[in-house]
Protein backbone atom coordinates (compact mmCIF):
# COMPACT_ATOMS: atom_id res chain seq x y z
CA UNK A 1 0.00 0.00 0.00
CA UNK A 2 2.81 2.38 0.91
CA UNK A 3 4.58 1.61 -2.35
CA UNK A 4 1.46 2.48 -4.33
CA UNK A 5 1.05 5.71 -2.40
CA UNK A 6 4.64 6.68 -3.16
CA UNK A 7 4.14 5.92 -6.86
CA UNK A 8 1.07 8.17 -6.92
CA UNK A 9 3.00 10.99 -5.25
CA UNK A 10 5.78 10.64 -7.84
CA UNK A 11 3.24 10.77 -10.67
CA UNK A 12 1.70 13.94 -9.25
CA UNK A 13 5.13 15.59 -8.82
CA UNK A 14 6.07 14.73 -12.41
CA UNK A 15 2.78 16.16 -13.67
CA UNK A 16 3.28 19.37 -11.69
CA UNK A 17 6.89 19.73 -12.92
CA UNK A 18 5.77 19.26 -16.52
CA UNK A 19 3.18 22.00 -16.13
CA UNK A 20 5.80 24.40 -14.74
CA UNK A 21 8.17 23.56 -17.57
CA UNK A 22 5.45 24.25 -20.12
CA UNK A 23 4.69 27.59 -18.47
CA UNK A 24 8.35 28.58 -18.72
CA UNK A 25 8.51 27.56 -22.38
CA UNK A 26 5.43 29.70 -23.03
CA UNK A 27 7.24 32.86 -21.89
CA UNK A 28 6.44 35.81 -24.11
CA UNK A 29 8.79 36.11 -27.07
CA UNK A 30 7.46 39.45 -28.25
CA UNK A 31 5.68 42.58 -27.03
CA UNK A 32 3.32 44.56 -29.28
CA UNK A 33 2.27 48.16 -28.75
CA UNK A 34 -0.92 48.33 -30.78
CA UNK A 35 -1.55 51.78 -32.26
CA UNK A 36 -4.78 50.77 -34.02
CA UNK A 37 -6.56 51.61 -30.75
CA UNK A 38 -6.22 54.72 -28.59
CA UNK A 39 -5.15 52.86 -25.41
CA UNK A 40 -1.35 52.88 -25.63
CA UNK A 41 1.75 53.94 -23.72
CA UNK A 42 3.29 56.25 -26.31
CA UNK A 43 3.21 60.01 -26.89
CA UNK A 44 5.23 62.80 -28.45
CA UNK A 45 8.61 63.13 -26.75
CA UNK A 46 8.37 66.90 -26.27
CA UNK A 47 4.86 68.11 -25.54
CA UNK A 48 5.60 71.52 -27.10
CA UNK A 49 7.03 70.15 -30.35
CA UNK A 50 5.95 66.57 -30.97
CA UNK A 51 2.33 65.91 -31.85
CA UNK A 52 1.64 62.15 -31.80
CA UNK A 53 -1.95 61.05 -31.24
CA UNK A 54 -4.60 58.59 -32.33
CA UNK A 55 -6.27 59.00 -35.73
CA UNK A 56 -9.51 56.99 -35.77
CA UNK A 57 -9.94 57.21 -39.54
CA UNK A 58 -6.44 55.90 -40.22
CA UNK A 59 -6.52 53.24 -37.46
CA UNK A 60 -3.06 54.41 -36.46
CA UNK A 61 -1.21 57.00 -34.45
CA UNK A 62 -0.34 60.12 -36.42
CA UNK A 63 2.68 62.34 -35.91
CA UNK A 64 3.09 65.82 -37.34
CA UNK A 65 6.49 66.27 -39.01
CA UNK A 66 8.21 69.60 -38.50
CA UNK A 67 11.33 71.77 -38.74
CA UNK A 68 12.68 73.54 -35.66
CA UNK A 69 16.13 74.94 -36.23
CA UNK A 70 17.05 75.75 -32.60
CA UNK A 71 16.44 72.11 -31.64
CA UNK A 72 18.20 70.81 -34.79
CA UNK A 73 15.11 68.82 -35.62
CA UNK A 74 14.30 68.62 -39.31
CA UNK A 75 11.51 66.92 -41.22
CA UNK A 76 10.46 64.46 -38.56
CA UNK A 77 9.06 63.78 -35.10
CA UNK A 78 10.21 62.27 -31.81
CA UNK A 79 8.03 59.69 -30.03
CA UNK A 80 8.50 58.02 -26.69
CA UNK A 81 7.05 55.09 -24.76
CA UNK A 82 6.89 55.27 -20.96
CA UNK A 83 5.94 52.76 -18.26
CA UNK A 84 7.05 49.94 -20.54
CA UNK A 85 7.89 46.39 -19.44
CA UNK A 86 10.52 45.28 -21.96
CA UNK A 87 12.78 42.54 -20.62
CA UNK A 88 15.71 42.76 -23.03
CA UNK A 89 19.05 41.05 -23.59
CA UNK A 90 21.20 40.04 -26.54
CA UNK A 91 18.55 37.38 -27.29
CA UNK A 92 15.38 39.02 -25.90
CA UNK A 93 13.26 41.68 -27.62
CA UNK A 94 16.17 42.40 -29.94
CA UNK A 95 14.26 43.19 -33.13
CA UNK A 96 12.05 46.26 -33.44
CA UNK A 97 9.29 46.20 -36.04
CA UNK A 98 7.11 49.09 -37.20
CA UNK A 99 4.28 49.32 -39.70
CA UNK A 100 4.55 52.90 -40.96
CA UNK A 101 3.66 55.25 -43.80
CA UNK A 102 3.71 58.98 -44.56
CA UNK A 103 1.38 61.28 -46.47
CA UNK A 104 2.23 62.92 -49.80
CA UNK A 105 4.10 65.81 -48.21
CA UNK A 106 5.81 63.65 -45.59
CA UNK A 107 7.12 61.38 -48.32
CA UNK A 108 9.45 64.19 -49.43
CA UNK A 109 11.50 64.08 -46.20
CA UNK A 110 14.77 62.13 -46.24
CA UNK A 111 14.40 60.39 -42.83
CA UNK A 112 18.17 59.86 -42.77
CA UNK A 113 18.72 60.81 -39.13
CA UNK A 114 17.20 58.08 -36.95
CA UNK A 115 18.29 57.82 -33.32
CA UNK A 116 16.94 55.49 -30.60
CA UNK A 117 17.36 55.88 -26.84
CA UNK A 118 16.35 53.75 -23.88
CA UNK A 119 16.31 53.77 -20.08
CA UNK A 120 16.51 50.81 -17.70
CA UNK A 121 14.20 50.72 -14.70
CA UNK A 122 17.13 51.72 -12.47
CA UNK A 123 18.03 54.78 -14.57
CA UNK A 124 16.96 58.33 -13.87
CA UNK A 125 14.47 59.22 -16.61
CA UNK A 126 15.94 62.61 -17.47
CA UNK A 127 17.31 63.03 -21.05
CA UNK A 128 20.92 63.16 -19.83
CA UNK A 129 20.63 59.60 -18.51
CA UNK A 130 19.51 58.19 -21.86
CA UNK A 131 21.38 55.23 -23.34
CA UNK A 132 21.98 55.15 -27.09
CA UNK A 133 21.39 52.27 -29.48
CA UNK A 134 24.09 51.88 -32.08
CA UNK A 135 22.06 52.01 -35.29
CA UNK A 136 22.98 53.52 -38.69
CA UNK A 137 21.48 57.01 -38.95
CA UNK A 138 19.91 56.11 -42.31
CA UNK A 139 18.28 52.86 -41.10
CA UNK A 140 14.79 54.39 -41.42
CA UNK A 141 15.38 55.95 -44.84
CA UNK A 142 12.88 53.54 -46.40
CA UNK A 143 10.09 55.68 -44.91
CA UNK A 144 10.94 58.40 -47.44
CA UNK A 145 8.47 58.08 -50.31
CA UNK A 146 6.39 55.44 -48.50
CA UNK A 147 2.83 56.68 -49.00
CA UNK A 148 1.60 53.11 -48.49
CA UNK A 149 2.32 51.15 -45.30
CA UNK A 150 5.72 49.49 -45.19
CA UNK A 151 7.37 47.15 -42.70
CA UNK A 152 10.53 48.37 -41.01
CA UNK A 153 12.57 45.89 -38.95
CA UNK A 154 15.65 47.05 -37.00
CA UNK A 155 18.18 44.96 -35.09
CA UNK A 156 18.63 46.76 -31.78
CA UNK A 157 21.53 44.48 -30.87
CA UNK A 158 21.20 44.77 -27.11
CA UNK A 159 24.71 44.37 -25.70
CA UNK A 160 23.74 42.95 -22.29
CA UNK A 161 23.89 39.18 -21.92
CA UNK A 162 21.74 39.20 -18.78
CA UNK A 163 18.10 40.21 -19.00
CA UNK A 164 17.35 43.81 -17.99
CA UNK A 165 14.12 45.80 -17.80
CA UNK A 166 13.64 48.74 -20.17
CA UNK A 167 10.87 51.05 -18.99
CA UNK A 168 11.32 53.95 -21.41
CA UNK A 169 12.13 53.94 -25.13
CA UNK A 170 12.41 56.87 -27.52
CA UNK A 171 12.77 57.20 -31.28
CA UNK A 172 13.86 60.36 -33.10
CA UNK A 173 12.71 59.96 -36.69
CA UNK A 174 14.21 62.98 -38.46
CA UNK A 175 16.06 64.16 -41.54
CA UNK A 176 19.72 65.18 -41.24
CA UNK A 177 19.44 68.75 -42.59
CA UNK A 178 16.70 71.24 -43.37
CA UNK A 179 17.37 71.12 -47.10
CA UNK A 180 16.41 67.43 -47.04
CA UNK A 181 12.92 68.15 -45.75
CA UNK A 182 9.61 68.56 -47.57
CA UNK A 183 9.39 72.27 -46.70
CA UNK A 184 12.91 73.64 -46.04
CA UNK A 185 11.82 76.53 -43.82
CA UNK A 186 12.29 76.95 -40.08
CA UNK A 187 9.04 76.25 -38.23
CA UNK A 188 7.40 74.63 -41.25
CA UNK A 189 5.06 71.65 -41.18
CA UNK A 190 6.56 68.81 -43.21
CA UNK A 191 3.69 66.37 -43.55
CA UNK A 192 2.40 63.51 -41.42
CA UNK A 193 3.57 60.05 -40.38
CA UNK A 194 1.29 57.14 -39.41
CA UNK A 195 2.32 54.15 -37.30
CA UNK A 196 0.07 51.09 -36.85
CA UNK A 197 2.18 49.33 -34.24
CA UNK A 198 5.62 48.98 -32.72
CA UNK A 199 6.76 45.49 -31.72
CA UNK A 200 9.82 44.03 -30.01
CA UNK A 201 10.69 40.43 -30.93
CA UNK A 202 13.25 37.84 -29.82
CA UNK A 203 14.10 36.75 -33.37
CA UNK A 204 14.06 38.17 -36.87
CA UNK A 205 11.83 35.31 -37.99
CA UNK A 206 9.18 36.19 -35.42
CA UNK A 207 9.33 39.84 -36.42
CA UNK A 208 8.93 39.05 -40.11
CA UNK A 209 6.06 36.59 -39.57
CA UNK A 210 3.96 38.63 -37.14
CA UNK A 211 0.81 40.21 -38.57
CA UNK A 212 -1.56 42.53 -36.74
CA UNK A 213 -5.30 42.03 -37.26
CA UNK A 214 -7.01 45.40 -37.62
CA UNK A 215 -10.03 46.06 -35.38
CA UNK A 216 -13.44 46.08 -37.07
CA UNK A 217 -14.71 48.94 -34.92
CA UNK A 218 -12.72 51.72 -33.33
CA UNK A 219 -14.16 54.26 -30.87
CA UNK A 220 -14.18 57.81 -32.13
CA UNK A 221 -11.92 59.75 -29.81
CA UNK A 222 -11.10 63.20 -31.13
CA UNK A 223 -7.75 64.51 -29.91
CA UNK A 224 -6.86 68.19 -29.59
CA UNK A 225 -4.45 69.56 -32.15
CA UNK A 226 -2.31 72.67 -31.86
CA UNK A 227 -3.61 75.59 -33.89
CA UNK A 228 -2.00 76.31 -37.24
CA UNK A 229 -0.74 79.65 -36.00
CA UNK A 230 0.76 78.34 -32.78
CA UNK A 231 4.56 78.50 -32.80
CA UNK A 232 6.60 75.81 -31.05
CA UNK A 233 8.00 76.95 -27.72
CA UNK A 234 11.69 76.65 -27.04
CA UNK A 235 11.73 74.22 -24.13
CA UNK A 236 14.01 71.53 -22.92
CA UNK A 237 13.34 67.96 -23.99
CA UNK A 238 11.07 66.55 -21.33
CA UNK A 239 9.41 63.29 -20.37
CA UNK A 240 5.71 63.32 -21.27
CA UNK A 241 3.05 62.25 -18.86
CA UNK A 242 2.38 58.53 -19.05
CA UNK A 243 -0.70 57.70 -21.08
CA UNK A 244 -3.14 54.99 -20.16
CA UNK A 245 -3.13 52.08 -22.49
CA UNK A 246 -2.90 48.47 -23.52
CA UNK A 247 0.34 46.57 -23.86
CA UNK A 248 -0.07 43.27 -25.64
CA UNK A 249 2.31 40.59 -24.42
CA UNK A 250 2.12 37.82 -27.02
CA UNK A 251 -1.68 37.61 -26.63
CA UNK A 252 -1.11 36.92 -22.96
CA UNK A 253 -4.66 36.11 -21.94
CA UNK A 254 -4.95 33.49 -24.69
CA UNK A 255 -1.64 31.95 -23.69
CA UNK A 256 -2.67 31.80 -20.03
CA UNK A 257 -5.90 30.05 -21.01
CA UNK A 258 -3.97 27.47 -23.03
CA UNK A 259 -1.58 26.88 -20.11
CA UNK A 260 -4.56 26.40 -17.80
CA UNK A 261 -6.08 23.81 -20.15
CA UNK A 262 -2.80 21.89 -20.40
CA UNK A 263 -2.27 21.91 -16.63
CA UNK A 264 -5.86 20.78 -16.13
CA UNK A 265 -5.31 17.91 -18.54
CA UNK A 266 -2.14 16.83 -16.75
CA UNK A 267 -3.86 16.88 -13.35
CA UNK A 268 -6.74 14.87 -14.80
CA UNK A 269 -4.32 12.22 -16.09
CA UNK A 270 -2.68 12.08 -12.66
CA UNK A 271 -6.09 11.57 -11.04
CA UNK A 272 -6.89 8.73 -13.46
CA UNK A 273 -3.56 7.11 -12.64
CA UNK A 274 -4.32 7.30 -8.90
CA UNK A 275 -7.70 5.68 -9.48
CA UNK A 276 -6.17 2.88 -11.55
CA UNK A 277 -3.36 2.21 -9.10
CA UNK A 278 -5.14 2.54 -5.73
CA UNK A 279 -8.91 2.79 -5.92
CA UNK A 280 -9.76 0.00 -8.39
CA UNK A 281 -7.39 -2.63 -6.91
CA UNK A 282 -8.77 -1.82 -3.43
CA UNK A 283 -12.35 -2.32 -4.59
CA UNK A 284 -11.47 -5.60 -6.31
CA UNK A 285 -9.76 -6.90 -3.21
CA UNK A 286 -12.92 -6.18 -1.24
CA UNK A 287 -15.09 -8.22 -3.58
Amino acid sequence: MIRKFVVCILIFVMAFSSSLSFAEDAEDTYVIYDFTEPEIYWAGENESLDYFAYDDEELAYMGKLYNVNWAKRYGGVSIQGTDLTLNVSSTKKRYLKMIVRVDEIGAQNAFDNFVAYYWYDTDSKDPNSARYINLPKNCAQAISGAEEYITLVLDLGWANEEEKLVTQFRMDIFSSTMDKTAVPTDGARCGEIYIRYIGFFDTMEEAENYELVLPTEVPKTPTPEPSETEQPKQTETTKPAATSGKQQNNDKSGMESMIGIVIGGIVLLAAVAIILIIVLPKRRSGL
